[in-house]
């Protein structure tokens, strides 16, 4: 086997155990971005999930919206 390919399997693997990694991770939230049609409704879920979980953000949030 070359290199490149020993390059190309290892960093398969890599990547397969960092899903694996992830995916045990209670912290990390998946979302599934096909189920939003721009990304603008992607960001809005987003802030909407660290309003509910970091009471900061909401007066972040707020502040922004206010100045805009």
């Amino acid at each position: 086997m070359c290199i490149r390919d020993r390059i190309k399997r290892d960093t398969r693997r890599f990547a397969r155990r960092q899903l694996s990694w992830f995916k045990r991770d209670k912290r990390i939230l998946w979302m599934d971005t096909e189920k939003f049609s721009s990304s603008a409704e992607i960001s809005d879920k987003i802030i909407e999930i660290l309003i509910k979980k970091i009471p900061q953000v909401k007066l972040a949030h707020s502040k922004l919206a206010h100045s805009s």
